[in-house]
């Protein structure tokens, strides 16, 4: 057997090496923490800065200011109909409107039933001038004639001395003079 230390050193020891004690806490490191809230700050601080002192806010890009734009046959809505006695007249002149580009939403006989005289009537509303000229163009001699619809429909009720539908080149060359107004989506 190993003699014993004395008594007075023997506590000692244990209080030195006693793993019941606490032990020191460790000291905390602040600098990585601190770099990394200083660098945040100056990211953000940089990116207001441009944000508030650009020459154009995002707001001020969007203009709703109205545009003209030439007027595509595709962008006009038109009803055919047939104001005479002859067979699917106002089926031949759709198609034949088709072909040079136009939206035919409708074909029928016209429900009007008024007399219409010579080549035949565009019937358009009061934003629908620039629509019917560019229909005009495709049925040479026919009436103008304006309404009271609200929309940019056209009509077109075919009279008995209606022969047949311009060519392409007559249809764009309208299409290149007439304007539309356009108001921006979201305005």
């Amino acid at each position: 057997m190993s003699p014993q230390p004395p008594r007075g050193q023997l506590k000692q020891a244990r209080q030195d090496f006693d793993i019941r004690r606490p032990r020191r806490h460790r000291e905390r490191r602040y600098w990585p923490i601190l770099t990394f809230i200083v660098v945040f700050a100056i990211v953000a601080v940089v990116v207001w800065w441009r944000v508030l002192n650009s020459p154009q806010n995002a707001a001020d890009s969007v203009s709703c200011a109205p545009t003209a734009q030439a007027l595509a046959p595709h962008a006009v809505s038109v009803r055919v109909y047939n104001a005479t006695d002859r067979n699917k007249l106002a089926a031949h002149v759709s198609s034949t409107l088709r072909t040079l580009g136009f939206s035919v939403i409708a074909t029928a006989n016209d429900p009007v039933q008024r007399k219409v005289t010579g080549i035949g009537e565009i019937r358009y509303g009061s934003v629908g001038g620039s629509q019917a000229k560019l229909v005009a163009a495709a049925l040479p001699g026919a009436k103008l004639v304006r309404d009271t619809r609200t929309d940019a429909s056209i009509d077109v009720a075919l009279g008995p001395a209606f022969k047949l539908v311009a060519k392409s080149p007559a249809v764009k060359a309208a299409s290149r003079h007439l304007r539309v107004t356009v108001i921006p989506s979201g305005c």
